[in-house]
């Protein structure tokens, strides 16, 4: 039995701030799947506003860095922390995910198992090996002794995948069935790192079959991640794949799963489902919204009744989100007025 415990490891030089995305990383997994404890292990304490609002998540862990498998040195910050979540996950069983990772669905549904791991397959049909972006496992379980065990004899310091994704791929072909559950790529790795435009730029759908997305950081980083920075992405991007997953997060922290301090999202999360109905003009809309302002005024002065008047005739007029930036803004201030 795999517990539901998750670890997360961030080897960053803190050249730059914690991303927003990397929070909703932390938060996903615990609003959706309620672990019994999160770990985040680090070298660098991360900063930032975000990296504040993570900590309230999960517990923080120094830990020094890996700097050899065996007689072979980790050149790579990738090559450490592919080896450090090994070797937690060895030690202590649980659910590993990536920073560039977003809960979708509960994983309950896999924990009877001994080892899970999904198989990366790209669209353009190249087996990559077993990823390990995302990965569960019982403690000292078969199949990851058997893994920790090969890793050194496998890994090229000056290399990529050999260990990490081929070694997992050819051990699952001689592995007992019961050993290690491969997931196909439609569970957690798909749209690849091919199309990572499917996830983050055009209309997209949430799949089914998606338990959690990994979404590629060395393809996304500079073109995307960087440039989310908050939840009112959402208002403008609302076609995309990466904001409905977000609206998912914003649903589930208002099922409850979250403490009491979380539960004054829970109008932001109307509104913005509201403004994600391409009814504008519908007159009960207006009403709710109406009657949300009344609420947050009540508690701040950061609206006045000019802007909310403004903000009703944008809403009145508009066809698409995405043409009225009155709407963002509103959006933006619904969010933080209770931080």
């Amino acid at each position: 039995m795999i517990p539901n415990i998750v670890h997360f490891v961030w080897f960053d030089q803190q050249k730059e701030e914690f991303l927003f995305v990397y929070y909703v990383a932390v938060l996903s997994c615990k609003v959706v799947n309620n672990p019994d404890k999160i770990y985040l292990y680090y070298h660098h304490e991360p900063r930032g506003h975000w990296w504040k609002k993570t900590k309230e998540l999960c517990e923080p862990v120094f830990v020094d860095v890996p700097t050899h498998i065996g007689s072979k040195e980790l050149k790579k910050v990738e090559h450490k922390a592919d080896v450090l979540r090994i070797m937690k996950l060895k030690e202590m069983g649980g659910v590993y995910l990536d920073m560039n990772t977003i809960c979708v669905k509960p994983y309950a549904i896999l924990l009877h198992h001994k080892f899970v791991i999904g198989n990366e397959v790209t669209e353009s049909g190249k087996n990559m090996g077993l990823c390990n972006a995302i990965m569960m496992t019982e403690p000292n379980g078969a199949f990851i002794v058997d893994w920790f065990n090969q890793y050194e004899e496998h890994f090229e310091p000056d290399g990529w995948q050999e260990a990490s994704t081929v070694l997992p791929l050819n051990l699952s072909k001689r592995h007992k069935p019961e050993d290690v559950t491969v997931l196909t790529p439609n569970a957690w790795l798909l749209p690849s790192w091919e199309q990572t435009d499917m996830i983050f730029e055009r209309p997209n759908a949430i799949p089914g079959e998606l338990i959690a997305l990994h979404f590629w950081y060395s393809a996304s980083q500079e073109k995307y991640l960087k440039h989310i920075t908050n939840f009112d992405w959402i208002v403008s991007n609302s076609h995309t794949l990466y904001a409905k997953l977000l609206l998912n997060v914003l649903q589930h922290t208002v099922g409850g799963q979250m403490s009491a301090s979380s539960a004054s999202h829970s109008n932001n999360v109307r509104i913005l489902k509201l403004l994600g109905t391409n009814d504008c003009q519908h007159r009960t809309l207006l009403h709710e919204l109406n009657e949300y302002y009344k609420t947050i005024t009540n508690k701040s002065s950061s609206f006045d009744i000019e802007q909310f008047d403004d903000f009703v005739s944008a809403f009145n007029t508009c066809n698409s989100i995405g043409m009225c930036s009155i709407l963002s803004q509103f959006v933006t201030n619904c969010f933080y007025l209770y931080e």
